[in-house]
């Protein structure tokens, strides 16, 4: 059976998350260490931290068991920018000068939630060039060394 219309499935004593909808920006990207700072957020119209998981096959044993096989976690920083070749300070040229470096990153998504996303990315060379009279943008997709991390927004890079 199923329950009425409008109520919640919780426990009494368990507190209920409420529904939240955020919308991406205005917020961070920089890369590079806290002295030299690389800011990306102004060529940035989408960005995220994504996390994946690979599983390998389990292993049968004679008893008739099975073991897991390895679990591996990795995470990419995906975004776009538009491009900004020639400009004082382009990332795009940026990304050419600096491809294969590991650098720390810095994403916060919103500023003011008090949340940052860290961790070192290896640099890539982002495309140059697109459609006839279209904004040009690349996709970016750098390579985390290690799964980033959640840190409070104040403690910085």
């Amino acid at each position: 059976a199923r329950p009425p219309s409008g109520t919640h499935l919780h426990h009494r004593n368990e507190p209920h998350m409420t529904a939240v909808v955020m919308r991406l920006g205005p917020g961070k990207l920089a890369f590079g260490d806290k002295g030299s700072l690389t800011a990306a957020e102004a060529q940035v119209t989408k960005c995220k931290v994504k996390p994946s998981v690979k599983q390998g096959d389990p292993i049968h044993v004679l008893s008739g068991d099975t073991v897991p096989g390895d679990r591996t976690e990795s995470a990419t920083l995906d975004f776009t920018i538009n491009q900004d070749l020639g400009e004082t300070k382009s990332f795009l040229e940026w990304t050419w000068a600096n491809a294969g470096k590991t650098v720390p990153f810095e994403f916060i998504p919103v500023n003011g939630k008090g949340k940052a996303v860290r961790g070192k990315v290896i640099i890539e060379r982002g495309e140059i060039g697109g459609d006839v009279s279209e904004v040009m943008a690349t996709d970016l997709e750098f390579t985390c060394l290690t799964m980033p991390t959640i840190e409070s927004e104040i403690t910085g890079p």
